[in-house]
């Protein structure tokens, strides 16, 4: 049963990307409790070539885009993960000024009426994560941390993806049930292409 609508969202996890020589490899994935909000903007553009008085061609750019990750806290070993930060010998989180962001992928679930989905975004660069503190008043309302991350596409086994989802099917229950076991990536078949 496909789902109707979708709600939700748990089990974020996180994993280091490195590309050697146009090949990606996948570090081990890292749970990051506490997420609150993942909101997602796609990047690129419709062209439409005009010919015999109306549209004739109509063409996409899928650029990528931008991800927008709350948590109740970003953890420090997501902070040290970002590139930004390392952890001193007295166990401070120094933010270092002349540090480079470290590629993501970052993966978490969506709930739905019939059945939970995983995603998973393949090459993502985190920006350097703000903050804020408030006063507490009559109610402890507590915080969240945002961070922004700039997902792009990536070659995978010969295509070019940026994002996955993949809900239980119950021809194919180990993929599913793997997922967070290590970064999944597509599977194509010679004659696949949509």
């Amino acid at each position: 049963m496909a789902n109707k609508v979708e709600f939700g969202v748990s089990n974020m996890h996180h994993a280091k990307v490195t590309e050697t020589g146009g090949s990606y490899t996948f570090g081990s994935y890292v749970a990051d409790p506490g997420t609150t909000n993942i909101e997602w903007e796609p990047s690129g553009g419709q062209e439409t070539f005009h010919a015999d008085n109306g549209p004739y061609y109509v063409t996409y750019t899928n650029n990528g885009g931008t991800i927008t990750i709350e948590q109740a806290l970003l953890s420090e070993q997501f902070l040290i993960d970002t590139g930004f930060y390392e952890r001193d010998v007295n166990g401070a989180i120094v933010e270092v000024a002349d540090k480079q962001p470290n590629p993501l992928a970052i993966a978490f679930d969506v709930d739905g009426d019939a059945k939970a989905r995983h995603n998973v975004f393949y090459y993502c660069v985190p920006s350097i994560p703000g903050g804020s503190a408030a006063t507490t008043e009559d109610t402890t309302t507590p915080s969240t941390s945002q961070i922004e991350l700039t997902y792009t596409p990536i070659i995978l086994d010969g295509r070019k993806v940026s994002k996955l989802s993949l809900q239980l099917d119950p021809e194919h229950p180990t993929a599913y049930n793997d997922f967070f076991n290590a970064v999944y990536t597509p599977v194509w078949t010679e004659t696949a292409q949509g």
